[in-house]
């Protein structure tokens, strides 16, 4: 059998490589850190802070593959009012954050992660809308957050 040759190089690694941090969490995506916030020209006027409890680390690995999927996306669809702040995990648990750009629109949904059509999707990795703490906060000028 003839050796696969990735002539258009569909299969290249991926350009992002997962690193520490402090407290020994790993990014496994840039999110908008990346730069494209910055090369979009969006303030932040909000946050949700999110942590994921997962129970195995086949879990783990799901969702991890589901928010580089989502941030891919993301990345190529700049006229979003969100966008995802990197993704960490240690151990079996992960945060993220979504970065909301325009406030009525924050304000109109920062409840969907408890909806049906998430909740179906947390089924992917094993998670349950009981796994999933969401905390919000208004970001003012000067980058302060304060709940929401």
């Amino acid at each position: 059998m003839a050796e696969q040759v990735d002539i258009l190089g569909i299969g290249q690694e991926k350009v992002f490589r997962p690193y520490q941090i402090e407290g020994g969490w790993t990014v496994v995506t840039p999110g908008a850190e990346s730069g494209r916030r910055q090369a979009a020209r969006k303030v932040v006027v909000a946050l949700s802070r999110v942590e994921i409890q997962l129970r195995s680390q086949k879990d783990l690995e799901a969702c991890i593959r589901h928010l580089e999927e989502s941030d891919r996306r993301f990345a190529m669809i700049r006229s979003n009012p969100w966008d995802w702040a990197r993704v960490l995990h240690k151990d079996l648990v992960v945060h993220f954050a979504v970065e909301w750009y325009e406030l009525s629109f924050f304000e109109t949904k920062k409840g969907a992660y408890a909806q049906a059509d998430h909740a179906k999707m947390y089924q992917q990795f094993g998670a349950t809308l009981n796994d999933i703490t969401v905390k919000h906060f208004l970001v003012d000028a000067k980058g302060n957050e304060t709940p929401a």
